[in-house]
């Protein structure tokens, strides 16, 4: 979570908040424009990161963030691709001062007029990894791999040795990436650098190149007054096993014959090389990695918070006192209980009885 102040975390959960969005555009003949209410056409804006693809986790992907906003101007659209977007949410506090968090550095790549404002689409600095990959051959720690990727590109890598060395044991493997693994593009040889140490690349509110892992903890609790809306599955998603099957053999973590789900790997270009004992180990601590990421679905609105991270896991407050019927069974016997038991993976699904609608709305826990 972006470090705000005490001040900063009473405002935005009140019930009414004064905020603003502010920023640059920095054209590409040096122009300084600057973005305020005056510029921007109310509620144009919007931003958009992901770390899931579909509903599922992965490891190794690269995640593009997106701005889209409709700016009042009287420029030509032409003026505006290639430019350099800067944002900060602001927020005021109880006291009348204002606090601001910065949302990101994003390169203008697509610009359109209409009558009365340009409608303009930004995307982050992970951008610049989509050139073509030209085959320069790659060698050292996730944390030396990532570092000649970032320069390769003009970018700045955002974390330490250290930083990269936390998230993974994976991260301390000496490996080479090079014109035989296939990847086509400097954006592919990031995702193989985050697919080994179980995470995924992104650029930070910076614009520089970071590997972020899936969280384990929540970062935050959200109980029915901090929502306006919420659909929580029934099902509690669980990972017993991790899978890699490379060129010339399948190495697998966990427990394949849990009722949990496995995770499958088929590309993992990284794991192509070496003897096949470097091979399983790389799987085991991946699999380190997976078997905490036990979450459950949800869809949740509610009013945004731009100190929270992406990704951010989340919690709500136990289920009110109500009787919660299991449909399946758990050594032989017909499951019921009372309050917020515990959904075993596979043994039955949880749902609160029609006699408590706070439970449909304020569930135990969300992923």
């Amino acid at each position: 979570m972006y470090p705000v102040s005490e001040a900063y975390k009473t405002a935005i959960r009140a019930r009414t908040r004064t905020d603003r969005v502010t920023g640059t555009l920095t054209l590409t003949d040096g122009t300084v424009l600057p973005l305020t209410a005056a510029e921007l056409m109310s509620g144009s804006l919007t931003l958009d990161n992901q770390c899931v693809t579909g509903e599922e986790l992965a490891f190794g992907c690269a995640y593009l963030g997106q701005a889209a906003l409709n700016l009042r101007t009287a420029l030509s659209r032409h003026a505006f691709y290639g430019a350099r977007l800067c944002l900060a949410y602001g927020l005021q506090l109880p006291d009348g001062q204002w606090e601001e968090v910065p949302l990101g550095s994003y390169t203008v790549a697509e610009a359109e007029r209409r009558a009365l404002y340009v409608s303009i689409k930004a995307y982050d600095n992970l951008l610049a990894l989509q050139r073509r990959y030209d085959g320069t051959v790659l060698q050292g720690t996730a944390y030396e791999l990532l570092g000649q990727i970032a320069d390769a590109c003009g970018l700045t890598l955002g974390q330490t040795a250290g930083e990269v060395a936390a998230l993974n044991e994976n991260a301390a493997l000496v490996c080479q990436i090079g014109p035989a693994d296939g990847l086509k593009s400097w954006r592919d040889c990031a995702s193989a650098v985050a697919q080994l140490v179980g995470g995924f690349a992104a650029a930070d509110r910076a614009g520089r190149l970071v590997i972020r892992p899936f969280a384990a903890a929540a970062c935050a609790s959200l109980g029915p007054g901090d929502r306006s809306e919420a659909g929580i599955s029934d099902l509690r998603c669980h990972y017993a096993a991790l899978s890699i099957e490379t060129a010339n053999g399948r190495y697998a973590a966990g427990n394949e014959q849990d009722s949990g789900l496995t995770m499958t790997i088929t590309e993992m270009p990284l794991a192509e090389k070496g003897l096949p004992e470097i091979r399983a180990q790389i799987a085991e601590h991946l699999f380190a990695v997976l078997q905490k990421l036990d979450y459950t679905p949800a869809t949740v609105t509610m009013p945004g918070d731009p100190a929270l991270p992406c990704p951010a896991r989340t919690a709500a407050p136990p289920r009110c006192w109500s009787r919660i019927l299991y449909g399946g069974t758990a050594g032989g016997r017909p499951l019921k209980a009372w309050g917020a038991t515990p959904i075993w993976p596979g043994q039955g699904t949880a749902r609160p009885s029609a006699r408590c609608a706070a439970c449909r709305t304020a569930p135990r826990a969300s992923g």
